[in-house]
């Protein structure tokens, strides 16, 4: 084999590796659009819980627990002194109420966002399924059209 030969090869190998990376850049453009596609897609309702869901994973909805407890405990056991009157005496039935209300409430809420979460890793994976499938058979098509010139 000349160099002529050499180089010409070596430029057509070039072009197929082109062609092949610029074929996954498009696979991966068109699984980023579908994902996106997806993540906006959704019940109104729902959206909007996972929106709330999103704060309860904050460390600022614990200290916003924290010191709603505190404060309700403090203002029912002292409020007497500045002149409140105490709506909520112990053992507090009324701030269990509230917290277990509050605990049904995150329940739902994170069961929703799992739940939808769950939905969208499932779409993810099927479209990724189809792009693999999809750049399988075309490195086959270059294969089998490489394999003439490399014989």
């Amino acid at each position: 084999m000349n160099e002529s030969e050499q180089v010409n090869e070596k430029q057509e190998e070039d072009e197929e590796d082109e062609r092949v990376i610029n074929l996954l850049a498009e696979n991966v453009e068109a699984m980023l659009a579908i994902d996106t596609a997806n993540t906006h897609q959704g019940k109104p309702t729902q959206k909007v819980l996972e929106s709330v869901g999103q704060s309860f994973e904050t460390p600022a909805f614990f200290i916003f627990i924290a010191l709603f407890v505190v404060g309700w405990i403090c203002l029912n056991l002292f409020g007497r002194k500045i002149g409140i009157t105490a709506f909520d005496l112990p053992p507090f039935p009324w701030l269990q109420g509230v917290i277990s209300l509050a605990s049904l409430v995150t329940m739902v809420v994170v069961l929703v966002k799992q739940s939808g979460n769950a939905r969208r890793d499932r779409r993810r994976d099927h479209v990724e399924l189809q792009l693999i499938i999809l750049t399988e058979q075309k490195v086959a098509k270059l294969i089998a059209l490489l394999e003439p010139v490399m014989n």
